[in-house]
């Protein structure tokens, strides 16, 4: 882990995590054919939450601004909605 920390602050001026989280309600599904969508979603989102607790010690040590972008932001980006033709 502080490997990896090292190289990224040595390697870039800035940074972005995008933590696939709600995106793994597919890949739930195929081990939890019981569950219905919300439960996968809520399932799949606290995964995403464990996730940043459990590597927030390790974000503490970049030296350089990040960002963490989830993936609902992009299911809900204006230009990821579909288009009514």
């Amino acid at each position: 882990e502080g490997v990896t920390i090292n190289l990224i602050n040595k390697s870039f001026k800035e940074t972005v995590f995008l933590i696939d989280d709600t995106l793994q309600r597919h890949t739930l599904k195929l081990e939890s054919k019981e569950l219905n969508s919300d439960s996968l979603y809520t399932s799949s989102l606290n995964s995403g939450n464990q996730w940043l607790i459990r590597n927030k010690p390790i974000l503490s040590l970049l030296d350089l601004p990040y960002k963490i972008i989830r993936w609902d932001k992009w299911l809900n980006h204006t230009t990821m909605k579909p288009k009514n033709h």
